[in-house]
């Protein structure tokens, strides 16, 4: 019979949160009328973002800041250039990105 050790367990658990943590998940990004929610996203290599326009006009661009001209400084730049319009009774589906790289969007 097997005693419990409870060092190993500790290990185990933290073995297995590790690779949990390292998968990569499907996330949905609301975007409103002058915001997007979340606002930041920890992403893993190979995980999808959705964004859904639920209000105002908008296009996906993670290259530069159409407002300041600064560039976001993103790991991963891209742009999903069509701009999209929905109003807050009918949200539309903008677009989708699979991630190559994993980080702080």
């Amino acid at each position: 019979m097997r005693k419990f050790n409870p060092l190993m367990a500790i290990i185990a658990s933290l073995f297995t949160l590790q690779f949990a943590w390292a998968q990569p998940g499907n996330y949905t990004v609301e975007a409103g009328a002058f915001y997007f929610a979340p606002t930041e996203l920890i992403i893993e290599v190979g995980s999808t973002v959705t964004w859904t326009n639920v209000g105002g006009l908008h296009d996906i661009n993670f290259v530069t800041n159409t407002i300041t001209s600064n560039d976001f400084g993103n790991p991963e730049s891209f742009s999903l250039s069509a701009v999209y319009s929905a109003g807050p009774t009918s949200p539309v589906e903008i677009g989708s990105w699979t991630f190559n790289t994993e980080g702080t969007y």
